[in-house]
């Protein structure tokens, strides 16, 4: 029995450091994993305390409010300056309205994506995920 026992005392020896490298292995795979999630949630948390300190903020503001209306104000002007032309057939104001949508595109190439984005703020909801 003693060869047994010493050749289980071999393989024993043998094969407990191999094992105990891949257990360490499989254990920092682990931290690292535990690790990333634990920065995943706490950004998650950062962000909600963000938005919720954005929205306390803004209950008193008229920063919105204001930037929607600068964003959407020329939709009514080029809408009634259209309906007038028609009515009085004057051809000068939807002339004069085509410049100012040319000037707007000009002015800010995206308009039409900053006017969805504003928009869809406005109603809550997010335009834009990461």
């Amino acid at each position: 029995m003693s060869v047994l026992t010493a050749i289980s005392g071999l393989a024993s020896g043998l094969v407990s450091p191999i094992s105990n490298v891949f257990v360490k292995h499989n254990d920092n795979k682990t931290k690292i994993k535990s690790k990333q999630i634990d920065r995943i949630v706490n950004a998650e948390d950062k962000l909600a305390e963000w938005e919720a300190i954005q929205a306390e903020g803004g209950n008193h503001s008229w920063k919105d409010e204001y930037i929607t209306i600068i964003i959407t104000i020329p939709i009514p002007f080029i809408f009634f300056s259209v309906m007038y032309s028609v009515v009085t057939g004057d051809p000068m104001v939807a002339e004069g309205a085509k410049a100012g949508v040319e000037a707007l595109k000009d002015l800010i190439p995206n308009y039409h994506e900053l006017l969805y984005i504003v928009c869809l703020a406005a109603i809550g909801i997010k335009a834009i995920k990461r």
